[in-house]
């Protein structure tokens, strides 16, 4: 592959990754990358993850180092989703 190919080739992979970087951090998706919603749920109890809080599970289930207040973003959501979740004054479950 000659050396100006090989270049223009980089170039826009690294754009294609650098736009893709961009919309998963502002959380306006356009779907040509990121994998499409999940179904909708129905009920109360389904506390739908903000598209921050999304892109943030994402990135720890792929294994990638959290700072300490994206940890905390997280935390705070999941005690959120389990408050709903939870009946009220039910705290039995827990203690077994």
């Amino acid at each position: 592959m000659p050396v100006d190919d090989a270049i223009t080739l980089i170039t826009r992979s690294f754009d294609k990754y650098m736009l893709d970087r961009r919309e998963r951090t502002e959380g306006l998706g356009t779907g040509v990358s990121r994998a499409p919603p999940p179904p909708s749920h129905e009920g109360p109890s389904f506390l739908q993850p903000s598209p921050r809080i999304q892109h943030l599970l994402d990135l720890l289930a792929d294994r990638r180092h959290l700072t300490a207040a994206e940890l905390t973003q997280i935390i705070e959501y999941l005690m959120e989703r389990r408050h709903q979740l939870e009946p009220s004054g039910d705290n039995s479950a827990r203690s077994g």
